[in-house]
């Protein structure tokens, strides 16, 4: 007995004590039974301590993870704020209380703060406007820029964008809907039907949005399309220049224009080029109006007429039906008459074959008074010329009325064609008025020949019975030739020296070689004894041939030269040159001839012969004595013993040389020494001031043997100054006085300010000289460096410039517009700080919440104050300074990792995962979210337990608690306790 009370005793107190009453609420009367919404499984009551006011009796049975109940409302809620864990808010179906900024059953639902996830907390088909004022039933989130519809734009953005775009990625505000088919309304404009869709624009009334390619206020690029679409029927159709839209009977473009009833003021609204045709059914691009009968054309009259009269007269004032073109040159085609040449022109008359038109005199029907002109047009090239009576056209090789006749091929027979009276030259090439036939063998005189064969056989033979090519008449008394003679009379073949007759001598009076006394004076009288060598006739005083009795004359005619002389004693004829009693103009020869084995050399001045050992024109074997023997002049011999000099002095001198007499005793030396001991083969004069080369200074003044870089003069610097290494500032200051100091690599003199070896003060300019590897001076001047831009550059760094130019700021803005003394370069991916973010990136000084790199100046993401206004986390903080995934609390304290599988409180599940029923808006012991309550106290089964405690997966028997075994085991070890306290 005692225990049973025990246990009644128990079970009464814990009753007592489970009770959870609600807080005050006003339900506007004290009858709270009937006055407060009814709740199912829960009493109203009158509060103790205010009759006005309500309470719900007992909580304890309300449940967030209920699927039963019903009746629940924003009172209850507000009575029942310890059970509903501050949720003061009903959702819409009254089964859960709910933790929204206002109430779900406000219709409609207002406040601000309203985010999808609290107006879910509402119902599942709730999401919040743009603004967060308000909660509205649609298929999506205002969030979500795809799959919009008016529906949803309305519902998001009210009147403000209440229109969807065509793409359904975007709410516009328009006139009307984007998404009619047509779109209607009034006041549409360009800039609201591109808020629809980027390729539409409104028409000209502003009524509607039309799918073209351009703005209807565009004048260019206009097709019949577009104006149909802007203007209506009004002006449904493009001019041909694409400019503007006009009201023509049909299409401008069309090719050919068709239709009836143009004009030429409707076809020109087409184009200004444009006529209407005859009969008004198109468009023809033509220079004028079809109803102008002037400068017409062929194109002109095929436009307008069509095919019935398609070619214009030759005057241009009338379109006619003619075979062919009236202004081709020439006409052609077949079928021509003189009436419808006439049709082209009043003078024009038909060939003879009908195929063309001919502007004559007269119709090719007539035999009278036929010129070449009118047979050539009547019959072309067969019968193109007209006889000389001019009553016939006849087939000739060329006119017969020319005069003279010309041409080829004429003979005897078409000549007569041309009339009677006529012969044939002997070449064909005319026809002549002559006495006989040019094939006649008799009575030739040279008239005659001269008609028949012109300058090619002019001539009449001595006997007349032919015509010959002589070049003179065969009865001249002067010019004759041998040619000649052969031609015209063969028993005197030859013409005699003076050509006035024809001689029988046995030779040619004009031979070259072979002559003797007696065939000279046959062919000359006056030149009667033939030259020494038989090449000529000449007039001397006796035969070429005679032993005795030379003289200087008969010499030079016999044979023919002046260089032939009597010799000194006039027993023959020497070739000495000159004569040999003359007073100049001597050569070796010359006196060797006149003078042999005594004076055989001639003088210099060529005034006398002399026995010197060598010609006086020697080129070699000079000794002083023979050159003042030769030449008074010129008394020294040179050097090389080759000629003789007019120097000043003996060329075998050791002292006081000059350059003019070093040019004349040794020419391969030209240029006396600086000392003028001697003669140097120098390419300058030793004191030249420019010019000078390394080896014309070690020539001229071995003590100083190389020449200045500007070549002016000679310097003992201690290498050449063509040098390519080895330079010292000292012989860069001896060689290049402008360039004075030695590269940095000694391999050439620069023109920098200041020596390449220098420790400071450089610049850029002196870095390029001296160090080309390294351009650029350093951030301190100290030293030149290899970086590829300028020190003091303000774009374009990298750490690798930085950390050459400014070793204290090795690192390169994010900009690249100077370097920075940051911890790390400014391309690092990780361990960033506000400060290096401060110092590397200016517009994005602050580093995200990971420290992989920097944001927007706007979000400081590391050691927050959440006790500040300006630094209370948003999503929109969180997503900058962490990644997606992240969420920020309610109260703005910190960022929630929604992909967290550990370390997450009820709290932030319900934050990221929202709490409707499904949604794993629970933590479990592992800290992990998950959909079931893992700190209810009643109603565990297996499967949860495992969810919330996978390490006590089993539920208990009375489903309160998990454990670790199994409900059969928590069975037996009940049934023990209890079998103890009974004994």
């Amino acid at each position: 007995m005692k225990i049973k009370f025990f246990i009644s005793y128990f079970l009464n107190q814990t009753l007592v004590f489970s009770l959870i009453p609600g807080v005050e609420v006003n339900c506007q009367s004290s009858n709270c039974q009937t006055a407060c919404p009814s709740a199912v499984g829960f009493t109203w009551m009158q509060s103790t301590n205010n009759a006005n006011l309500c309470i719900i009796q007992d909580c304890t049975n309300y449940s967030a993870n209920s699927q039963t109940q019903t009746g629940i409302s924003d009172l209850f809620c507000q009575s029942c704020l310890i059970q509903t864990n501050n949720s003061q808010y009903s959702n819409q179906n009254g089964s859960l209380c709910v933790n929204t900024p206002s109430s779900c059953t406000a219709n409609p639902i207002s406040g601000v703060g309203w985010t999808d996830a609290t107006c879910q907390l509402c119902s599942k088909n709730l999401y919040a406007n743009i603004a967060g004022t308000s909660c509205v039933q649609i298929i999506q989130s205002c969030s979500v820029n795809s799959n919009l519809s008016d529906a949803i734009c309305l519902g998001c953005y009210g009147l403000s964008q209440q229109y969807v775009n065509q793409s359904g990625t975007k709410c516009v505000n328009t006139p009307s809907s984007c998404t009619a088919n047509p779109i209607s309304g009034n006041g549409w404009t360009d800039t609201t039907c591109q808020l629809c869709s980027k390729s539409l624009y409104a028409n000209i009334a502003g009524t509607t949005c039309l799918q073209i390619n351009q703005s209807c206020s565009i004048n260019s690029n206009l097709t019949d399309a577009i104006c149909f679409a802007c203007y209506g029927s009004s002006l449904q159709y493009s001019n041909q220049s694409g400019t503007q839209c006009v009201s023509t009977p049909s299409s401008c473009t069309a090719n050919p224009i068709s239709g009836t009833g143009w004009t030429d003021t409707t076809c020109q609204l087409c184009s200004n080029s444009l006529y209407a045709n005859i009969a008004q059914n198109t468009c023809v691009q033509i220079t004028q109006s079809c109803s102008i009968n002037l400068n017409l054309k062929d194109n002109i009259c095929l436009a307008c007429y069509g095919t019935q009269r398609k070619y214009t007269n030759r005057s241009g004032t009338q379109c006619v039906n003619t075979p062919s073109s009236c202004t081709s040159n020439p006409i052609q085609g077949v079928g021509w008459t003189d009436a419808t040449c006439q049709l082209c022109s009043n003078n024009l008359y038909a060939n003879i074959t009908g195929t063309t038109c001919v502007q004559i005199s007269q119709s090719c029907s007539l035999n009278s008074n036929l010129t070449d002109s009118i047979c050539l047009a009547c019959y072309g090239s067969s019968q193109q010329y007209a006889n000389q009576s001019g009553n016939l056209c006849v087939n000739t090789p060329s006119s017969c009325t020319a005069n003279p006749i010309l041409g080829t091929g004429w003979t005897d027979t078409t000549c007569q064609l041309c009339s009677s009276v006529l012969f044939a030259n002997g070449s064909g090439t005319t026809c002549l008025q002559i006495s006989q036939s040019c094939s006649s063998n008799s009575n030739f005189i040279d008239a005659l020949c001269f008609a028949c064969y012109g300058l090619q056989k002019q001539f009449a033979s001595s006997d007349q019975t032919k015509c010959v090519n002589s070049t003179i008449s065969c009865f001249s008394n002067s010019g004759w030739t041998d040619s000649n003679c052969a031609i015209c009379s063969p028993q005197t073949p030859f013409a005699n020296s003076s050509a006035t007759y024809c001689v029988n001598s046995t030779v040619s009076c004009s031979i070259q070689s072979g002559w003797t006394d007696q065939n000279c004076n046959i062919c000359n009288p006056n030149l009667p004894f033939a030259n020494s060598g038989g090449t000529g006739c000449v007039s001397s005083s006796q035969s070429c041939g005679s032993t005795s009795g030379w003289s200087d004359g008969d010499c030079q005619i016999c044979y023919g030269s002046n260089l032939y002389f009597a010799s000194g004693d006039n027993s023959s004829c020497v070739q000495s040159g000159i004569s040999c009693s003359s007073f100049s103009g001597w050569a070796d020869s010359s006196c060797a001839a006149c003078f042999p084995g005594t004076k055989i050399h001639a003088t210099t001045d060529k005034t006398n012969c002399v026995a010197s050992i060598v010609s006086c024109s020697a080129t070699s074997g000079w000794t002083d004595s023979d050159c003042s023997l030769c030449s008074l002049q010129s008394p020294f011999a040179a050097a090389d013993k080759k000629s003789c000099v007019a120097s000043s002095q003996s060329c075998n001198s050791s002292s006081d040389w000059s350059d003019s007499d070093c040019s004349l005793c040794t020419p391969s030396n030209p240029y006396a020494s600086s000392d003028g001991t001697k003669c140097v083969a120098s390419s300058i004069s030793c004191h030249s001031i420019s010019g000078w080369t390394n080896k014309n200074c070690l020539l001229c003044n071995p003590n100083s043997p190389y020449a200045t870089g500007d070549g002016t003069t000679c310097v003992n610097s201690t290498i050449s100054c063509d040098s390519t290494s080895g330079w010292t500032d000292s012989n860069c200051n001896l060689c290049y006085p402008s360039q004075p100091y030695a590269s940095g690599n000694g391999n050439k003199c620069v023109a920098s300010s200041q020596s390449c070896n220098s420790t400071s003060f450089w610049t850029n300019s002196d870095c390029a000289l001296c160090n080309p590897s390294k351009p650029f001076a350093s951030g301190d001047l100290n030293s030149c460096v290899s970086a590829t831009q300028s020190c003091d550059s303000t774009s374009g760094w990298n750490d690798i410039n930085c950390s050459q130019c400014n070793p204290q700021q090795p690192f390169a803005t994010v900009d690249g517009s100077y370097c920075v003394n940051s911890t790390q370069t400014c391309t690092a991916i990780s361990n960033w700080t506000d400060s290096d973010c401060s110092i590397c990136n200016p517009q994005n000084p602050f580093a995200n919440s990971n420290r992989t790199g920097c944001v927007d100046p706007i979000v400081k993401c590391l050691n927050r104050d959440t006790t500040k206004a300006t630094q209370i986390w948003t999503d929109n903080d969180c997503a900058v300074c962490y990644q997606t995934g992240y969420r920020a609390k309610l109260d703005g304290s910190a960022c929630v990792n929604c992909a967290a599988t550990q370390g997450m409180t009820n709290y932030d599940c319900g934050l990221c995962n929202g709490t409707d029923d499904g949604d794993s808006q629970y933590v479990n012991s592992k800290g992990a979210c998950v959909p079931i309550n893992c700190s209810q106290t009643n109603g565990w089964v297996d499967q949860d337990c495992e969810i919330c405690n996978p390490d006590t997966p089993y539920a208990s028997s009375d489903s309160i608690s998990c454990f670790g075994v199994t409900n059969s085991l928590i069975i037996s070890f009940q049934f023990i306790i209890l079998f103890s306290l009974l004994i």
